[in-house]
């Protein structure tokens, strides 16, 4: 190629932006490797702004020349795009033998990419490239590498603690298994490489300093202390707590040493470390800790007292159950209590079954204790109260009439829960107020209610279940324009969602007892309700009735006319059921 062509070519190139002449001339310069189209395709590299450099990294590599190797080196080191650096890394295998001794040694080098995401990917592109120039390995180091990259974790052990580091900052790069993979190799290679672990704990890649750590604790050297002492405020201190958490009772001074750090996550992971070892000496530390500020670390320090059972803790956990201000704490210093077996635990968990507000943190650690044997309610009234707490409604029943005085009891609580199922309770007693107490809460809109209604068989309850069921028709039937099938319900005046849940639970307690009412109500919610989940429910329930006329005409009605093909697709399934009923 001629000057003038060439001087024509390096003029295309250095204009800016892009355009397909550009990508030609930077093509043509490549196959050219004279030093004016090097220099300028270096150049190109250096400063163009354009987004995808691989085109001229390529032409470098047609170069050949070894003048090119460092300006590649810079786009590896500072490209953010796995597919420039992998052409970056081919085109340097081109550049003689100098290319070739340059990847030799990023291959070997330790620090040649800080990025452990990249680590191990870069150094088998780099293998790939040198082998295809017929390269083998020449060195012990060279073989760990590639041992490495083929993941032989088996061959790697052989290494010592040559491996560490390429180990250590190949995982950003690993999947779960690989980790694990990783980390028992290390656990393998042991203690002779303990010193160099300890130095990595202090790396300034956090994935780095994790894996050291991680595989410190697993080893269980007491000599690792002092460094993930050090590391604690690095990054994850969590890795460095769980670490320490491995050293077991080794671990506890150290762990120590940070109930009082000013980071509440370090205090937090501190705390649940110490219940994870077990080791009751920091039991007096953990006490002190639940009159802590923060409300997690409270948490942690009851939980970890819980898991030490210690005795000494429990006057402590009592007053936390009582007075803390979070739930979470309070609910958690009751579990505490219920694991702990000391008297005056169980006397506490006992007497708090009186208690409206705690009666269901207390029984649930009474169960904890009665599981152990270390309690078992000494009267009636302990027994139902237990039952309550846990909510075991059909023990209550299966206990007979000497319940129900407790249960009228219950009947004006506050909590509509417990009141609900203590009336329900008494109905299955054949308790007439039970009985009552339902009724009244179906006809004010408590769609449970009349479920229950239903449930108990009692044909005493269909005028009032009608009664409702008319209420809703009269409301159900009054159809409006829609301006949107996506509307919430709060803007459909006639069918709100409370109207719509006792309607369907109505029609399920008057289908019990074969009453045509019920499939009226779900007729209408079918035909008229403005949210196809409604209607395709509603057809759903129709299939579940008798083979009736209107029942089946309003499912094939909207088997041809509703808009919505999950309503058409429910409406006929339920009509095939309707046939086999």
């Amino acid at each position: 190629m001629n000057e003038d062509s060439i001087e024509a070519l390096i003029q295309n190139v250095k204009n800016p932006g892009w355009s397909k002449q550009k990508a030609a001339a930077i093509s043509k310069l490549g196959k050219d490797g004279s030093p004016n189209a090097v220099s300028t395709l270096v150049w190109v590299l250096k400063y163009d702004s354009y987004y995808d450099k691989t085109l001229t990294i390529e032409a470098l590599g047609e170069c050949g020349d070894p003048d090119t190797v460092p300006a590649l080196l810079d786009v590896i080191e500072d490209s953010r795009y796995h597919w420039e650096n992998y052409a970056a890394i081919k085109a340097i295998g081109e550049a003689g033998p100098t290319g070739i001794q340059t990847l030799e040694q990023l291959f070997e080098s330790t620090t040649w990419t800080t990025d452990s995401t990249s680590f191990l990917d870069l150094r088998r592109k780099v293998a790939e490239t040198l082998g295809t120039k017929g390269w083998t390995p020449a060195t012990v180091r060279q073989e760990a590498i590639l041992a490495l990259i083929e993941k032989d974790w088996d061959a790697l052990v052989q290494f010592g603690t040559l491996v560490i580091p390429y180990i250590l900052r190949s995982h950003g790069s690993y999947n779960s298994t690989d980790e694990d993979n990783s980390l028992e190799t290390l656990v393998k290679i042991g203690g002779i490489g303990i010193e160099e672990l300890i130095e990595y704990v202090g790396d300034n890649d956090y994935r780095v300093s994790d894996a050291a750590a991680k595989a410190l604790g697993r080893i269980g050297d007491p000599k690792a202390a002092a460094s993930l002492c050090a590391a604690m405020h690095s990054y994850a201190s969590s890795v460095k707590i769980n670490a320490l958490v491995e050293l077991g009772v080794n671990g506890v001074p150290i762990l120590l040493q940070f109930l009082q750090d000013e980071s509440k996550s370090i205090r937090s992971g501190v705390t649940q470390a110490l219940g994870k070892i077990g080791d009751l000496s920091a039991s007096s530390s953990l006490i002190a800790q639940l009159d802590d500020k923060d409300k997690e670390v409270r948490y942690q320090s009851a939980e970890a007292l819980g898991k030490l059972a210690d005795k000494n803790a429990v006057p402590h956990l009592i007053e936390i159950a009582e007075e803390d201000e979070e739930r979470e704490v309070r609910e958690i210093s009751f579990w505490a209590l219920g694991v702990i077996n000391d008297p005056r635990s169980t006397t506490f968990l006992t007497e708090m079954l009186d208690n409206r507000f705690l009666i269901n943190s207390a029984a649930k650690s009474l169960g904890n204790k009665l599981r152990n044997r270390q309690w078992t309610p000494k009267n009636i009234n302990e027994e139902f109260k237990y039952y309550l707490g846990t909510r075991q409604w059909d023990k209550i029943v299966k206990r007979g009439h000497p319940v129900s005085e407790h249960l009228l009891a219950w009947l004006d609580e506050p909590d509509e829960d417990i009141q609900y199922h203590a009336a329900l309770c008494l109905a299955k007693l054949d308790n007439e107020k039970g009985f009552l107490t339902l009724q009244d809460k179906a006809e004010r809109g408590n769609a449970r209610s009349a479920r229950a209604l239903g449930e108990l068989g009692d044909r005493r309850v269909v005028p009032l279940l009608i009664r409702i069921a008319e209420r809703l028709i009269g409301r159900f039937e009054q159809q409006e324009d829609y301006t949107s099938r996506w509307d919430r319900f709060d803007q459909f005046p006639n069918f709100s969602r409370s109207d719509v849940d006792l309607g369907f639970e109505v029609a399920g307690s008057l289908a019990k007892f074969r009453d045509g009412m019920s499939i009226r109500l779900l007729v209408l919610l079918l035909k008229n309700h403005p949210d196809y989940h409604v209607r395709s429910y509603a057809a759903e329930r129709l299939g579940g009735m008798w083979e009736e006329p209107t029942a089946i005409n309003a499912l094939q009605r909207a088997l041809v006319e509703d808009e919505d093909r999950g309503v058409r697709i429910s409406s006929e399934k339920a009509l095939a059921r309707l046939v086999k009923i």
